[in-house]
C-alpha cells in the first residue's frame, strides 16, 4: 500500500516549473525552497528515482545504482531509513506526497517535464525536428534553451553505479551531440563566428569526434582562417592514427580537399529552408482558365492576417468542373507562402462506401506531420488535439480533397489563422460556414474560348486552329466541362489522323441526366458517347459490363468473368480503357471514375449481355468463395454450388486464401446487397455463408448487414434451411459485437423453423449458438443443456467435425462453471477427433480451450504450451481473431506468474490485432489487462491512460462483467467510477 492515500499528481505552482536539478548539482526545489537532503546517497536517491519520474523503480535497481557491487548487507535497511528522511525534508519543501512507496517500488510522483534532464532531451527532440524542416533560428533557440539547464556534470555532487552510470553517461552524450546540433544550426544561418569556441572546447573534451572536427574546420574556413581549418585535420588524423589506428571517414576526408582547393561549395549561402511536408499532388496537365478564380484566392491570401478570419477555403462545384485541379495548382502557386509544410488527403466523398470519418482524415494529417502511426491517439478527440498543437502558430497550406461532410473537416480547422485549410467538395456544405469563417469558391462551366485554349495546350496549336469552328463544336458539346474536354483531348492526341470534324460528327446524345450542366446537359452525354463509340465493340462491351459490378473496384479475373472472356483479352481492353482514361489502374485493381460509371452503366442497358454478366459476377464470386471456403473453413459444408472459375485466381494455402479475399473485401458486401436487389438471392445468401469462415478471422464491420441481406434473400426465397442458416450466422455476428439479447431472439427464430426441417443438423447448429450466447451470458445450466442436445444429434448423424466442434464447447461451458476436470475430458474427446480431420482452425479452437482449462487448475506451464500450439496454427491460418484471444490468454498466465513485461507484450499484441479487427470489445478487455498489469509494475500514469480509455470504449458496449474487473482497477488509483 502507497504511504499516502492521494496519488494524484503534484503539478508545482512555480514560475520555474523545474522541481528536480541533475543537471549539475543534486537539488530539489519546492514551494517552501530546497529540500534539505543529507549526503551524496540521498541526493543520489532522489536523482535515479527522477531519472524516470511517475514510474516504480524496484529496491534491487536502487541498491545497485546507489552501491554498485559493493552493496552492504544492511543496504535494504539503509535504504529504507533514506527514503523516510528523503520524504521528510520533500514535505518541508512543501512537497508531500511525492515520494511513494508500494508492492512494485518506489516512485517520484513528478510530470516529467519538472526534472531538468527531461525537459533537456525534450528541448533537445524539438529542435532536431526544427533542424529537419529547416527552422534554423527556431532550432538555435532551442538548443540553446536545452544547453542551458546545464550548471555542471549530470549527477554532480552524487554518485552513480551499475545501469544508472550508464544513463548518467547517455546524458553526457546527448549534451555532445546537442553541442555538435547547434554549431551545426548555426554554420547554416552563417553565423560561423560564434561558433568556433563552443566547438574548440567541444573537440577537447573528445578529440576522437569527427563531426565536431568538421564543423569547425568549416567556421574557421569561412572565417578566413583556412590553415587552421587544416591543422585541426592534421591534429585529428594523427591522433586517430596513433590512438585507434584508423583514417578519418570519408566526409571529413572529402571536406578536407574541398578545403584545399578553396571550393566555393563551402562558402555560405542564403539559408534554404528545408522543407517540411510536402505532400500537394503534381499538377494537372495544361491547366487552363480559372483566371478569376485565382486572382479571388490570390486577394483573399492578401488580405487574410489582418482584415479577415477566415483560414478555410471550399472550392465547391459540379462534378468533372475541375475543382481537384484549381485546389491543387493555386496551392502549389503559393506553397512558398507555408514554408512549415504543405499537407494532402483525398477524402474519397464521391462514394458513401469508402469516403474516410473524421479520425481517418485527422490521423492521415499526423502522419503527414511526422506522427509514426503507432504514436496516432486511437481517439478522435485526442487525435485533433495532438493535430493542433503541431500546427499551432505556423504555417500549414493543408489541402483535403473530395470533402463529403462537415462532420469529416471539423477536426482538421486549424486553431489559429497562420494556417489555411482548403477544402474540394461537390456538397456546397454551407453548414460549416455556422461554424467557422469560410471563403467560397465556385466552379462554374469554362467559357469557350478558354475550353479552345485548353485544347491548343493539349492537342496541337495548328490542329486545332486549322479547324476552329468544329473545334469551337466539340468545346460546347464538351458544356464547358474540363474533364470531358481533357478526354475528349486524349482521344485526339492519340489519333493524329483523326480530324475534329470526324470527331464531332461521331458524338450522339445519350441520356445522363446525373451529369447535366446548367445551360448544357447534352455536350456532356455527348462527349462521353464519343469516347465510348471510339472503342472497338469488344472494348466497348467489357466498358458497358463492368459499370454492373457494385463494388468499389475490381480485378482483371471478375472483368474477364463479367465479360465471359479470356485474361489475356480482359487485360487487352482493361489496358485500352485505361489509357483513354475511361477506367483507372490502380495497382493490379481497376476502378470508374464516378462520373465515367454513370455513363457506362446507360451504356450497360442497351447491351443484350447485361443479365448474363449479372449472373456470371454472382458466379463468380460464388465460385471463389467456395474455394476460399474449403481452405479456411471446410467444416462449413452446406452450400454447393454448380461450377467453380477454371481458374482460382490465388493459391490454396491460408494466407494466400485470406489475402486475396483482403482484396475482395471492400467488394462482398455490396456483392451480396447487389444480388438480394437483382433477383439473385440464391447468390446472396450462399456467398454470405462462404465468406462466413473469412469474417471469422477478420472481424469486417460490415459483417451484419450482409447477414441480414442474405437473410433477407432467404426469406424472399421462401428457403427455410437457407433462412435458418442465416439466422444463425446472423446471431454469431451478434455474439461478436455483444448483442447477445438480439443473437436469442434470432436464434428462437432459427429454432421453430429448425424444428420443422426433416434434416436434424440444422437443431443442432442452431442449439450450438443459443449454448454460446447463453454462455457469454454466464447461464451455464441454459448453455450445457443446448449443448447437449446439439451433440446427441450431432453424434447421431455422425458428423466428426461438428462433434468435436459441440464437445469442445461443453467442455469450455465446464471450465466457466468452475468444473476444470471435466472441462479437459471433454476437450481431449475432442482433441482426439480434431487429430483425424487435418483441419488446423479446428485443432486450434480446442487447443485453446485447452489451455483455459489448464490455466483454471493452475497448470500454467501446460496451458502456456496449449496456448503457444493454438498461436502457431491460428497464424499459420491468418485467423487473427483467434490470435488476439491466444495473445490474450497468454497475457494472463504472464499477469498471474507476475511477470509483468511478458504479460504487456502479448497484451500490446493482441490490442494491435483487436484494433485491426474493430472489435472495441475485445480492445477495452485487453487495455484493461494492460492497466492491470501496469498498476502491477507501479507506472501509475501509464496505468490510468490505459483504464480510462478502456472505460470510454466500454460505455460503448455494456458488460457487467468486464466493467466490475474495470472498476476495480480504477478503484486502486482511486479513479472516478463510470
Amino acid at each position: 500500500m502507497y504511504h499516502s492515500e492521494s496519488i494524484a499528481e503534484w503539478e508545482p505552482d512555480l514560475a520555474e516549473p523545474i522541481v528536480v536539478r541533475l543537471l549539475g548539482p543534486i537539488e530539489v526545489i519546492g514551494p517552501q525552497g530546497a529540500a534539505i537532503l543529507v549526503g551524496a546517497r540521498q541526493r543520489s536517491l532522489v536523482a535515479l528515482l527522477a531519472l524516470q519520474p511517475g514510474k516504480a523503480m524496484g529496491s534491487e535497481r536502487i541498491i545497485d545504482g546507489l552501491w554498485g557491487e559493493e552493496a552492504p548487507r544492511t543496504a535494504l535497511r539503509t535504504l529504507q531509513s533514506h527514503l523516510a528522511r528523503i520524504r521528510h525534508a520533500l514535505a518541508q519543501a512543501g512537497l508531500p506526497n511525492v515520494l511513494l512507496s508500494g508492492p512494485a517500488g518506489h516512485v517520484l510522483q513528478l510530470p516529467a517535464l519538472a526534472v531538468d534532464a527531461h525537459v533537456f532531451a525534450d528541448r533537445v527532440r524539438h529542435a532536431r525536428a526544427c533542424l529537419a524542416a529547416g527552422a534554423l533560428h527556431e532550432a538555435v533557440t532551442a538548443f540553446q534553451e536545452g544547453l542551458g539547464l546545464w550548471r555542471g556534470e549530470a549527477f554532480q555532487d552524487g554518485e552513480a553505479n551499475g545501469q544508472a552510470s550508464a544513463e548518467v553517461g547517455v546524458l553526457h552524450d546527448m549534451r555532445s551531440s546537442a553541442v555538435e546540433d547547434l554549431g551545426d544550426a548555426r554554420l547554416r544561418l552563417g553565423d560561423h563566428a560564434r561558433v568556433i569556441g563552443d566547438l574548440q572546447q567541444l573537440l577537447a573534451e573528445h578529440p576522437y569526434r569527427e563531426k565536431p572536427a568538421g564543423l569547425l574546420m568549416l567556421a574557421l574556413y569561412r572565417a578566413g582562417r583556412g590553415a587552421e581549418a587544416l591543422t585541426i585535420y592534421q591534429r585529428l588524423r594523427a591522433d586517430l592514427a596513433e590512438g585507434l589506428g584508423a583514417d578519418p571517414g570519408p566526409e571529413l576526408q572529402q571536406l578536407h580537399a574541398a578545403i584545399l582547393r578553396q571550393d566555393p561549395a563551402l562558402e555560405i549561402k542564403a539559408a534554404q529552408p528545408i522543407s517540411g511536408p510536402a505532400e500537394l499532388p503534381p499538377r494537372v496537365g495544361y491547366f487552363t482558365g480559372r483566371v478569376d478564380e485565382f486572382a479571388d484566392l490570390d486577394k483573399l491570401l492578401a488580405v487574410r492576417e489582418v482584415e479577415t478570419d477566415h483560414k478555410i477555403v471550399l472550392v465547391s462545384g459540379a462534378a468533372g468542373m475541375g475543382k481537384s485541379a484549381l485546389a491543387v495548382e493555386w496551392a502549389h502557386h503559393v506553397a512558398r507562402r507555408f514554408p512549415d509544410g504543405q499537407l494532402f488527403v483525398d477524402l474519397l466523398g464521391h462514394d458513401p462506401q469508402t469516403t474516410l470519418g473524421p479520425a481517418a482524415v485527422v490521423s492521415r494529417l499526423l502522419r503527414g506531420l511526422g506522427v509514426p502511426a503507432e504514436r496516432v491517439p486511437d481517439e478522435l478527440s485526442e487525435q485533433a488535439s495532438l493535430y493542433r498543437s503541431l500546427i499551432h502558430d505556423r504555417r500549414y497550406l493543408i489541402l483535403l480533397d473530395n470533402a463529403r461532410s462537415v462532420e469529416q473537416l471539423l477536426p482538421a480547422v486549424p486553431a489559429t489563422r497562420t494556417s489555411l485549410l482548403v477544402i474540394t467538395s461537390r456538397q456546397e456544405l454551407s453548414a460549416l460556414a455556422v461554424r467557422q469563417p469560410v471563403h467560397f469558391v465556385q466552379m462554374g462551366a469554362l467559357d469557350r474560348d478558354t475550353g479552345l485554349s485548353l485544347l491548343r495546350r493539349a492537342v496541337d496549336t495548328e490542329r486545332i486552329e486549322g479547324d476552329r469552328a468544329a473545334a469551337a463544336e466539340l468545346v460546347d458539346f464538351c458544356g464547358g466541362m474540363p474533364l470531358a474536354i481533357r478526354i475528349t483531348a486524349a482521344r485526339l492526341a492519340s489519333r493524329p489522323a483523326l480530324t475534329i470534324a470526324d470527331l464531332v460528327g461521331d458524338i450522339r446524345l445519350r441520356e445522363l441526366d446525373a451529369l447535366a450542366v446548367p445551360g448544357d446537359a447534352a455536350g456532356i452525354r455527348a462527349v462521353f458517347a464519343s469516347a465510348y463509340q471510339s472503342l472497338s465493340a469488344p472494348v466497348r462491351r467489357t466498358f458497358a459490363l463492368l459499370s454492373l459490378h457494385p463494388g468499389p473496384s475490381f480485378s482483371v479475373h471478375l472483368a474477364a468473368a463479367a465479360t465471359g472472356g479470356t485474361t489475356a483479352q480482359t487485360e487487352a481492353h482493361l489496358a485500352e480503357l485505361a489509357g483513354t482514361s475511361l477506367v483507372i489502374q490502380e495497382g493490379d485493381r481497376y476502378r470508374f471514375h464516378d462520373l465515367i460509371r454513370l455513363y457506362a452503366a446507360e451504356c450497360a442497358k442497351a447491351q443484350e449481355a447485361a443479365a448474363g454478366a449479372q449472373a456470371r459476377i454472382c458466379d463468380w464470386y460464388l465460385g471463389i468463395a467456395h474455394a476460399a471456403n474449403r481452405v479456411l473453413d471446410p467444416g462449413r459444408n452446406r452450400v454447393a454450388i454448380a461450377a467453380e472459375p477454371a481458374q482460382v485466381p490465388f493459391g490454396l494455402t491460408h494466407q494466400e486464401t485470406i489475402e486475396f479475399l483482403e482484396g475482395e473485401q471492400p467488394s462482398l458486401g455490396p456483392v451480396v446487397r447487389w444480388a438480394a436487389a437483382t433477383d439473385h438471392n440464391v447468390a446472396a445468401w450462399q456467398l454470405t455463408y462462404l465468406v462466413a469462415g473469412f469474417y471469422d478471422s477478420r472481424g469486417r464491420h460490415d459483417r451484419l448487414e450482409m447477414c441480414g441481406a442474405g437473410l433477407r434473400a432467404a426469406q424472399e426465397l421462401g428457403h427455410a434451411e437457407a433462412e435458418v442458416l442465416m439466422r444463425n450466422l446472423y446471431a454469431a455476428t451478434c455474439v461478436q459485437m455483444r448483442r447477445f439479447t438480439e443473437a436469442l431472439e434470432q436464434l428462437d427464430a432459427a429454432l421453430n423453423l429448425a424444428l420443422r426441417l426433416p434434416d436434424a443438423w440444422y437443431r443442432a447448429t442452431t442449439y450450438t449458438n443459443k449454448a454460446v450466447a447463453n454462455t457469454w451470458l454466464r447461464r451455464f445450466d441454459a448453455a450445457q443443456d443446448a449443448f447437449e442436445r446439439a451433440l446427441e444429434i450431432h453424434a447421431t448423424i455422425s458428423k466428426p467435425h461438428d462433434i468435436a466442434l459441440c464437445l469442445n464447447n461443453l467442455g469450455d461451458v465446464q471450465r466457466r462453471a468452475g468444473k476444470g476436470d471435466e472441462a479437459l475430458a471433454y476437450l481431449q474427446r475432442a482433441l482426439d477427433i480434431a487429430a483425424t480431420l487435418a483441419m488446423p482452425r479446428l485443432e486450434a479452437i480446442i487447443r485453446h480451450s485447452k489451455g483455459q482449462a489448464h490455466q483454471a487448475l493452475g497448470a500454467h506451464a501446460l496451458a502456456l504450451a496449449e496456448f503457444g500450439q493454438a498461436l502457431v496454427l491460428r497464424r499459420q491460418i491468418g485467423d487473427r481473431r483467434g490470435e488476439a484471444s491466444a495473445l490474450e490468454d497468454i497475457g494472463a498466465i504472464h499477469f498471474e506468474l507476475q511477470q509483468t513485461s511478458q504479460a504487456i507484450a502479448a497484451y500490446q499484441e493482441a490490442l494491435e490485432l483487436s484494433r485491426l479487427l474493430e472489435n472495441t470489445h475485445l480492445e477495452s478487455v485487453l487495455l484493461d489487462r494492460i492497466g492491470e498489469a501496469l498498476l502491477q509494475e507501479g507506472d501509475l500514469p501509464a496505468a490510468a491512460t490505459a483504464l480510462q480509455h478502456s472505460l470510454r470504449l466500454r460505455r460503448q458496449i455494456p458488460d457487467l462483467h468486464e466493467e466490475e474487473r474495470l472498476q476495480r482497477n480504477l478503484d486502486k488509483l482511486g479513479q472516478p467510477r463510470g
